[in-house]
């Protein structure tokens, strides 16, 4: 067995596409004028610009440009902008990213311009995010508590809730060793003790610093913010409600398009019986389009089929997999495959190898390397993710680790879905100007090793109800205030839609559909914008 993996490896390496293309680093394809030419005690000045000027031409954003409109707003943007580090530069206690979001972020959010700009702005495309906890964390709970046939279940041991929407005797394994009563209404007198419990129960919101747990630790509670709702996401009427929510978020932050995972589980209505996953699809389908038809600037919903890495064996991967395709033939709403869940604790991508190897049906968008150890298989799943041909890494913390998988990703501009939030409230980095990913937003530019393509990445949320995040917006100024340049403007933006179009596992045709909105869009949101800026109405 190991020796086919090695050959297989070999077969891989040595047919990869121009493989042989390297780049001169003495040329001016790398540098303008190479430092050891300069005469340091005559040249030192322009020795140094020269040098500032060429890791500027490496950074993200770097090469994007931008129309006439954009740069009028660039200078409002980047005035800001520069003014926020400066202070933060000067009293760390004024500066936002570099505190715990969980504290400093959800019930605090920024009101300056920078912020309020990146939230007019359309974002292209939300490529990481699972579909269920797409939710608003803010109205969530409310909405959950309204719906017909709501019980709350507290479980007797340990107070925990968990809602049940099925009637009486229908389903009752979800709810075993709980008590259930119906749920308050807003006009109960217990309802705003109910509501605040239930929000805490739904996310990290809950008065515990994780900033001081360990990640296991930290792991453990995210996973138990799952249970509340656990029975609710596979009700038929509940789901239902909860999807178009989902739809109402991503049009509310200016997102044109979304890919999301989920696990594609059964659904039933209240009364036991089970409903045809063609009905799913179908209603999916009709609420994604009537979003489209109603948001010009919308451009629709696709999914990864999501399969929880913690739990499965090959046997079970081959059932999903093959679900997977049956469900991509009966809808074009299902588009790729992934493992989630703790890399950790979970099987690693060489562990299924063998059995991934065998399906080609449909694209892999893999979660890999979301973690900080090192010469392990957890961190090793970036490679293995590449060997097996995915389009993008989720998350992809690790990659710094492994130079040579990153000029592999870099030569098939295979995309990184950035998620900083995500990474900070699980453990991975407490101050996000630290965060691993940052050293290769700056070198995103540097001619790589087999080609001189650029790195792609898109900037996600992961989980907005159990973060209490906007599905991009929080993420996306969290990453130009902490993980990029002091002087980068508003190209950065620009190019992290483009990208996530680019990136993205529509076809050629769709994706020139998607950019045409997103650039329909965009000029709209700039002038609009501009304007108000100007007019000092954005504050």
């Amino acid at each position: 067995m190991e020796t086919s993996r090695q050959v297989l490896i070999l077969v891989l390496l040595v047919s990869w596409p121009n493989f042989v293309e390297t780049i001169d680093v003495t040329s001016d394809d790398w540098l303008t004028k190479f430092p050891e030419e300069f005469k340091w005690d005559e040249d030192y000045e322009n020795a140094r610009n020269e040098i500032l000027k060429n890791e500027q031409q490496w950074r993200f954003g770097s090469h994007q440009t931008l129309t006439s409109d954009d740069e009028r707003l660039n200078k409002i943007y980047v005035k800001e902008k520069k003014s926020r580090l400066e202070k933060g530069y000067g009293d760390e206690t004024l500066y936002r990213p570099s505190l715990y979001f969980l504290t400093h972020g959800y019930n605090n959010r920024p009101t300056n311009k920078v912020y309020k700009i990146l939230r007019g702005l359309p974002k292209g495309a939300l490529l990481h995010s699972h579909s269920t906890l797409t939710q608003d964390l803010a109205t969530y709970p409310e909405l959950l508590l309204s719906l017909d046939n709501c019980q709350l279940c507290v479980n007797k041991t340990n107070k925990q809730y968990r809602l049940h929407y099925f009637n009486k005797g229908v389903r009752d394994n979800y709810v075993e060793d709980h008590n259930c009563e119906e749920c308050p209404k807003s006009s109960d007198a217990e309802y705003n003790a109910t509501l605040k419990n239930l929000r805490a129960q739904l996310s990290m919101h809950d008065g515990v610093d994780y900033s001081v747990k360990d990640i296991q630790t930290i792991w453990k509670s995210f996973l138990s913010k799952l249970n509340p709702q656990m029975g609710a996401v596979s009700t038929w009427h509940v789901f239902q409600e909860i999807f178009t929510a989902t739809l109402s978020m991503l049009v509310e932050d200016n997102i044109q398009y979304a890919e999301l995972r989920a696990p594609f589980g059964y659904k039933w209505d209240k009364n036991g019986t089970k409903i045809p996953q063609e009905q799913v699809l179908e209603f999916m389908q009709k609420q994604i389009e009537l979003y489209k038809k109603n948001h010009p600037n919308f451009y629709g919903v696709k999914f990864i089929f999501a399969m929880s890495r913690g739990v499965a064996k090959n046997k079970d991967l081959k059932r999903s997999l093959k679900t997977a395709n049956d469900l991509s033939k009966q809808s074009d709403l299902v588009r790729g495959f992934d493992l989630v869940g703790n890399e950790e604790t979970g099987r690693s991508l060489n562990y299924f190898q063998s059995t991934f190897l065998k399906f080609r049906s449909l694209p892999f968008v893999f979660h890999a390397g979301e973690t900080l150890w090192t010469g392990f298989d957890v961190d090793r799943n970036v490679l293995d993710a590449v060997l097996l041909g995915t389009k993008r890494i989720g998350h992809g913390y690790a990659l710094d680790a492994h130079q040579y998988v990153l000029e592999m990703i870099r030569h098939r501009e295979i995309g990184i879905e950035l998620n900083p939030i995500s990474n900070q409230v699980l453990g991975l980095v407490n101050d996000l100007r630290n965060h691993r990913n940052k050293r290769l937003l700056d070198s995103t530019h540097k001619p790589g090793v087999f080609s001189k393509k650029s790195l792609r990445f898109s900037v996600n949320s992961d989980d907005c109800l159990i973060f209490g995040t906007r599905p991009i917006t929080d993420d996306l100024y969290m990453l130009v205030m902490a993980m990029t340049h002091r002087d980068s403007d508003l190209r950065v933006v620009k190019k992290m839609a483009y990208d996530s179009i680019h990136t993205s596992l529509l076809n050629s045709t769709e994706k020139g559909e998607l950019k045409s909105v997103f650039e329909a869009e965009w000029k709209r949101a700039v002038k609009e914008l501009r304007k108000a800026s100007e007019l000092n109405k954005i504050l």
